[in-house]
């Protein structure tokens, strides 16, 4: 099925997708819809639609649904801290309806090369989801009911599933298109997991400068084979070795004339 995109790999086509996905996208919101959802609450909004895509309709269930999974992720991130009018607050609900409007561009830019997704593809889609199984074995009632009561009906769901598919194989036949150059690679690839674990003790300087007792002939040997080494160092640290001369002097006698008063001071 990915034939269309397959004879379009090269050049003019990878930029036309991923310039149509990066381009502004021409979208209105629906009657009340999105402000009420970002006053009021992340569900439980009267509007009719979401937004409006290239004048195709986000509806206001599809809006809520793909929210209300967003938001439990990340209460489920959170350790269930996350509460429903902090999600508003951190702009849940524009995240949400950002991810359904790129959706949205994508499966239209799909639908506009020609890539159908058949009926085979759908039907082994389900046979993965163990949701449909009872004993091992695909359950068609248990497909009904659960269908419904997610989605309204099988036919609501099946549609569900067909964009889903749609979108994932255009993403994929996007970055098959994309040519990363290999510096490019290796840098992220370092980023992420080129890393070491380090053990190491740390020792006083103090504690080793009291145990280390060089000799005299040892001190002599070392500046007679390590001269230039120590001379660089004395010149790059030479403020610490100049001290200026310092006297110190604990009596000051004074010659005076024979007969001085005994008061007599300096």
């Amino acid at each position: 099925m990915l034939d269309v995109l397959r004879a379009n790999k090269r050049g003019i086509f990878t930029w036309a997708i991923v310039g149509g996905i990066a381009v502004m996208f021409i979208f209105t919101f629906g009657p009340g819809s999105f402000s009420k959802q970002r006053d009021g609450g992340v569900s439980g909004g009267t509007a009719q639609f979401a937004a409006r895509v290239n004048g195709e309709t986000i509806g206001a269930l599809e809006f809520e649904r793909h929210l209300n999974r967003l938001f439990e992720v990340y209460r489920g991130q959170s350790g269930g801290q996350l509460t429903r009018e902090l999600a508003v607050q951190l702009g849940l609900p524009g995240q949400a309806l950002d991810q359904l409007v790129e959706r949205r561009v994508v499966i239209q830019e799909a639908r506009r090369r020609g890539l159908v997704i058949p009926d085979q593809e759908v039907a082994e889609a389900n046979l993965t989801n163990q949701a449909f199984f009872v004993n091992g074995q695909f359950d068609r009632q248990a497909y009904d009911d659960i269908t419904r009561q997610n989605y309204g009906s099988a036919k609501n769901y099946e549609k569900q599933l067909r964009e889903d598919l749609l979108y994932s194989h255009m993403l994929s036949a996007v970055l098959q298109t994309v040519k990363v150059p290999e510096a490019e690679v290796r840098q992220a690839w370092e980023a992420s997991n080129d890393k070491a674990s380090l053990r190491y003790v740390i020792f006083p300087r103090s504690a080793l400068e009291a145990e280390v007792k060089p000799t005299d002939a040892e001190v002599a040997a070392f500046a007679a084979k390590e001269g230039a080494r120590i001379q660089a160092a004395y010149e790059a640290n030479r403020s610490r070795f100049e001290q200026p001369r310092k006297v110190k002097v604990r009596h000051v006698l004074a010659r005076v004339d024979a007969g001085a008063d005994d008061d007599f001071e300096d």
